[in-house]
């Protein structure tokens, strides 16, 4: 089932797009009690979405939902410090430094800010999912099912039709990318070795519930992240929220998506 809502500054109206009815914001936030993982897919540079982001984090907040915040924006070595900030160890300069943000991720760390700022006002933990460079350049070279670590899943989700055909349009898309196989193997690394952290991240905080932090490439149409989470932890109930302004005719100048 999927779902949008346009946003018109702070206000969010929700539609179910399989039959067109209009669903409160506030009604959205009560059905989020349902998942254990929250998809919020991200667009890295599009102010509107992290705005939205926040909102549902707050939203959840103020119903008492407990939560925690796993990002693709910091990569897993470097967890220690972000443990670190929310404990109020270091400061976010110092966390910044220490993540190597401006060279592992490098979007304005202006728009992520808001994000982590709440999240250590509240005492709420960030998870780092995102694989290492490292890897994924060894992925790169190599193949992602000839590279051994435990950062991936052993063995690696093999993925489906649709996702294989979602990848090569991706591809087709961003032609500086190298070749077609290369992007595959990335895209399959990035999505299993993320999928596995938030198992972890399940495992770790059992009762809480994980609002992941997505590029929202990783996460359309159920593919992706989610296919592979619900096959490494079945049983696992997740919603995906993803901006859908390319995919829906319905959002206007800008949409949200719920698939459930």
């Amino acid at each position: 089932m999927f779902f949008q809502a346009p946003i018109h500054a702070s206000e969010y109206l929700v539609y179910d797009l399989s039959n067109g009815q209009e669903i409160r914001y506030d009604g959205f936030i009560e059905e989020m009690n349902d998942y254990q993982v929250i998809f919020i897919g991200d667009v890295h540079d599009d102010k509107r979405v992290h705005e939205f982001q926040l909102d549902v984090l707050k939203s959840l907040g103020r119903n008492g939902v407990p939560f925690v915040i796993a990002m693709e924006m910091f990569q897993q070595p470097f967890q220690p410090y972000l443990d670190a900030y929310i404990d109020g160890y270091i400061d976010e300069k110092e966390m910044v430094e220490h993540t190597e943000y401006e060279t592992r991720w490098g979007f304005d760390s202006s728009l992520y800010a808001p994000i982590w700022r709440f999240a250590r006002q509240n005492e709420i933990n960030i998870l780092a999912i995102n694989i290492p460079t490292e890897l994924v350049s060894k992925v790169r070279e190599l193949g992602v099912e000839r590279v051994n670590t435990d950062d991936l899943p052993d063995p690696i989700i093999i993925p489906s039709k649709e996702y294989v055909s979602y990848v090569e349009a991706q591809f087709k898309a961003h032609p500086s990318t190298g070749d077609l196989k290369a992007f595959m193997n990335v895209q399959l690394a990035w999505d299993n070795g993320m999928a596995l952290g938030i198992c972890g991240v399940l495992k770790e905080f059992p009762g809480k519930k994980v609002v992941v932090i997505v590029g929202a490439g990783h996460v359309y149409y159920g593919l992706g992240i989610p296919d592979v989470l619900t096959k490494l932890s079945p049983g696992v109930k997740d919603v995906i929220v993803v901006p859908v302004k390319e995919l829906e005719e319905k959002s206007g100048d800008f949409g949200i998506s719920f698939n459930k």
